[in-house]
């Protein structure tokens, strides 16, 4: 058998740290300044944030451009390398 638990009453006074306090005028200001100080904050490091996304989105499709360059060099070199090869292959036989 459970031990018997008294009940709640739930008509009491609520305790000391749940019911309503004042704030004191200067301390409820000096939240107010914190509060817009860290969304001014905020707001600079969500614009700083955006010209860093695109910043990288820039280096993104230069780094594409630049690997499509690459890969076509690299074939125009394996062409040109074939070539004198081949031209290397003729002078020796003459």
């Amino acid at each position: 058998m459970k031990p018997s638990r008294p009940k709640l009453n739930n008509n009491k006074k609520k305790p000391a740290e749940t019911q309503d306090l004042e704030v004191p005028p200067g301390r409820q200001q000096d939240e107010s300044r914190r509060s817009l100080a860290g969304k001014k904050t905020l707001s600079l490091l969500e614009s700083d944030l955006d010209s860093v996304l695109a910043a990288l989105e820039e280096v993104q499709e230069e780094k594409s451009s630049v690997e499509q360059s690459c890969t076509s060099l690299r074939r125009q070199l394996g062409e040109e390398e074939e070539e004198a090869a081949e031209c290397h292959k003729v002078a020796s036989n003459l």
